[in-house]
């Protein structure tokens, strides 16, 4: 799993950059799961609804070879 995300996404007014990553770091992703779900669970979790600065996020995972 490869996950891309901005600074906007941890960067929040009044929240210490370290507390932001640290949750980032916390948090209990699945790999196996849809990227759809990854990706809103992460925007759920960390921006609690309030974004003041644009976030963009990419998140990407190897499929198997096709024989």
């Amino acid at each position: 799993m490869l996950l891309l995300y901005t600074d906007g996404l941890v960067e929040q007014r009044g929240v210490d950059i370290d507390d932001s990553l640290h949750a980032l770091t916390e948090l209990a992703l699945s790999a196996d799961g849809s990227l759809e779900d990854l990706l809103d669970t992460l925007l759920t979790q960390l921006t609690n609804s309030m974004c003041e600065d644009d976030i963009a996020l990419l998140a990407a995972r190897l499929r198997p070879a096709s024989t």
